[in-house]
């Protein structure tokens, strides 16, 4: 009789309180089995224990809130999360999320992943309105039908499953990566390049609702994201795609904040990150992502 994968449910939260705790009691109110919550808190005071002890002490949520005073940002609190969880699988999500039906994303999850080659699952992320914003599509082909499910070598930082103990072998998430930015994505493509699958779940809804609060400015995430994209072609691409990746993302930093000084920071951050190139990907990684009709460069 095969052993039934055990969950968790990490969440890493930042001055979006009510929201968080919305997110508490609704998966207090909805587990009917005993379910593990993982938080790391990354306020600068420790205000939120109580609160979740209180929304489910009469629930079958466990939850236990990790912190000590320092923003660890996403990645590096992912994998505390990682560190922490007692569980087969990891189940992300933001903390201005809600999941529509907890019993289907865990028995919909449970099931794609009872196949050892899965090692992620991409969920079905939608705004409060019901719409699917692009950068929340996991495929870069944005007019994929979403309403059914397929293999994939993208996963959204708002909603996803890792397998714990593949992710921490590979290395888990990108803590070099700073606050924020593309740590996912690393993710997903190391898993790719390792043999693994990961699965689109169309019948795993999460309502993002994508909140200001706690939020870092738009001109500093989009720094974040052009240094973390070329960091991450540094770190495993062949020369092309590296030279393309940067070109690419450089343009589009500068297109959208005409800031001249950040782009040469942020071109000495990339340089400086070529000591992180240690075993570029192998030709089957490129292979695989051409034949589920993806792309590197975007």
């Amino acid at each position: 009789m095969t052993t039934p994968l055990r969950f968790a449910i990490g969440i890493i939260t930042y001055r979006r309180d009510d929201m968080f705790l919305r997110l508490i009691g609704e998966l207090a109110t909805s587990a009917t089995t005993r379910l593990s919550v993982v938080v790391v808190d990354n306020n600068p005071v420790d205000q939120l224990r109580a609160s979740c002890e209180h929304l489910t002490e009469s629930s079958l949520v466990d939850v236990d809130v990790l912190w000590d005073g320092e923003n660890h940002g996403v990645a590096a609190g992912r994998n505390l999360i990682l560190d922490k969880a007692d569980t087969d699988i990891v189940v992300f999500l933001d903390d201005d999320a809600r999941v529509l039906d907890l019993a289907a994303m865990l028995s919909l999850t449970a099931s794609a992943m009872a196949d050892v080659t899965v090692a992620a699952c991409a969920f079905n992320i939608v705004s409060q309105h019901g719409e699917h914003r692009r950068h929340e599509i996991p495929h870069a082909d944005k007019s994929v039908d979403m309403t059914k499910d397929f293999e994939t070598y993208l996963l959204v930082g708002a909603g996803h499953a890792v397998r714990r103990d593949t992710t921490r072998e590979l290395g888990a998430y990108p803590a070099e990566f700073g606050l924020y930015g593309v740590e996912e994505t690393d993710l997903a493509f190391r898993m790719i390049n390792a043999g693994f699958r990961i699965c689109y779940l169309a019948g795993v809804n999460v309502v993002h609702e994508r909140t200001p609060g706690g939020r870092m400015d738009r001109k500093h995430e989009a720094w974040l994201l052009y240094v973390n994209r070329c960091k991450l072609a540094v770190k495993w691409f062949s020369a092309p795609y590296v030279a393309s990746n940067v070109m690419i993302w450089s343009g589009h930093y500068l297109r959208e904040t005409r800031d001249l000084a950040g782009l040469w920071r942020g071109s000495r951050a990339i340089l400086q990150s070529r000591e992180l190139r240690t075993a570029p990907f192998n030709a089957t990684f490129y292979k695989r992502v051409k034949a589920m009709n993806g792309r590197i460069v975007y």
